[in-house]
């Protein structure tokens, strides 16, 4: 019962703030919700399933870092990497 009632409201909060950070998502839900264990687990199942989106980008001078943005299902996202030198 307790899965079900995180599953529902990590959608909830996504479909309110999304996109949303997953590290700014984390410290709402458990200050909402309280501390889910498996909470990153969680995340990745609703993506896998469909019931959240998640972009997943890593920064030219943070080459390091994999971070990724939430959305509501059934966001559509599109990417322009063109490059802007030579366009007037």
């Amino acid at each position: 019962m307790i899965k079900e009632e995180a599953t529902q409201h990590i959608i909830d909060m996504v479909n309110e703030f999304g996109p949303i950070k997953t590290t700014e998502l984390i410290p709402k839900f458990v200050s909402t919700f309280g501390v889910y264990d498996d909470i990153i687990e969680l995340i990745d199942l609703l993506v896998l399933h469909g019931n959240i989106v998640e972009l997943g980008y890593v920064l030219p001078k943070m080459s390091y870092r994999y971070k990724t943005l939430l959305f509501p299902a059934n966001t559509e996202l599109f990417v322009d990497n063109r490059d802007q030198k030579g366009t007037d």
